[in-house]
Formats: structure tokens, sequence, C-alpha cells
């Protein structure tokens, strides 16, 4: 069975990789590893989106990225002071399902704290072949 472009489209999941609180997140120099996660399906990652529902520290800004082993794959930067969320859509990331991913994060000083963090990626799952 074949799929048409449109019904590939129409095939974009969201996959939750973290949901909570983040709590004395890493500054610039080192970000912190928070999420590790083994995707379900051969897929093209089509987005990366955060969101959080409170904060708390000195100045809190968080970045996130979302990595291949120590590759970046994409950024969300400067997620500040109440957020309503940020997405980066239009990526074209392949990956394999059984594969490993990770998101690392880092923020303006060690006291930020993050409530309700939630982290999506877009998935459009790839059915029959490219």
């Amino acid at each position: 069975m074949s799929f048409s472009d449109l019904q590939r489209k129409q095939l974009v999941v969201p996959y939750t990789v973290f949901a909570g609180h983040l709590s004395a997140v890493g500054t610039e120099a080192t970000k912190d590893e928070i999420a590790v996660f083994v995707l379900p399906w051969d897929c093209i990652i089509t987005g990366f989106q955060a969101a959080y529902c409170d904060e708390a520290g000195t100045g809190p800004a968080l970045d996130l990225t979302l990595e291949r082993g120590t590759t970046v794959l994409d950024t969300l930067a400067q997620l500040t002071t109440d957020e309503t969320g940020v997405r980066n859509s239009g990526l074209s990331i392949k990956a394999s399902r059984g594969e490993t991913l990770n998101v690392k994060a880092d923020a303006a000083n060690t006291d930020n704290t993050f409530d309700g963090l939630l982290i999506v990626v877009e998935c459009q799952i790839i059915v029959d072949g490219p």
C-alpha cells in the first residue's frame, strides 16, 4: 500500500519526551541531559517544541537542544518569563525506529526552576519507505 503526499503529511504525531518539573538546570557553560528517548518508528522529525507554566530563580531563561549523541539537531533558545511556548517547525531530521535521541538544557543561572515543562517532538511517520 502506498501513501500520497497528503496522507504522509497527515501522519505527523506529537511525541512527548519530557513532562514535569525541571530544577537546578546547568548554566550555558554546562548543559544537563534532561531526557533520553527511543523513537518507536522510522520517521522524519518535523518539529521541536516546549512550554512551561511557571518559573522561579534569578532571571530564568531556558535553552533546549535536541541531540543525536553529541550532534545538535535543533535548538529552542531563550524560553523566558511567562513563556507560552516555543516551536521550531519545518525541520527535516530523519530518524530510525529504535534510535536514541536526547534533550539537553541550560539556564541563565543554576537556581532556575521550571514547573510544568513539556517538551514534544513532532514525527512524520514513514510507513512505506522513502
